[in-house]
């Protein structure tokens, strides 16, 4: 079981990592933020939103027994997701990143560096931090 959620959770990072690639290429967005101490605390901030977000549309996701279910359940989480246009959100964060020249490079280690400053308190939330957000 243990190694079924750990390949559901690269297939849902690489599935992710995707998607931000592939997304738009605008920074319009946050063109007032200009510190990475800002930008850092805008990430961490979408994460919540999107840990919100889940927990509130669907707090009986799949419990992953079988690896059918993780799948949906990644397909759940990108579809509310989705809505929230976290996805974009996070390929401009990742661009206004890079114009700022803040380190680390990669964003995903602010997250991880932060992770206790996120909160969460159903099924939902749990999986998507600790397994979907690979935290």
């Amino acid at each position: 079981m243990m190694i079924r959620r750990s390949v559901s959770a690269l297939a849902g990072i690489a599935l992710l990592s995707l998607l931000l690639v592939a997304c738009g290429q605008s920074t319009d967005g946050l063109q007032g933020v200009d510190s990475c101490t800002e930008l850092a605390d805008v990430l961490v901030a979408s994460y919540q939103d999107a840990i919100d977000a889940v927990a509130d549309a669907d707090p009986e996701l799949p419990d992953g027994e079988d690896e059918g279910e993780d799948q949906q359940r990644v397909y759940d989480i990108i579809h509310i997701m989705g809505g929230l246009d976290w996805i974009e959100g996070n390929t401009e964060m990742g661009l206004r990143w890079e114009e700022l020249g803040c380190e680390p490079q990669d964003m995903n280690i602010v997250v991880h560096n932060r992770v206790d400053e996120l909160s969460y308190e159903t099924p939902a939330g749990e999986y998507l931090v600790e397994t979907y957000f690979g935290l």
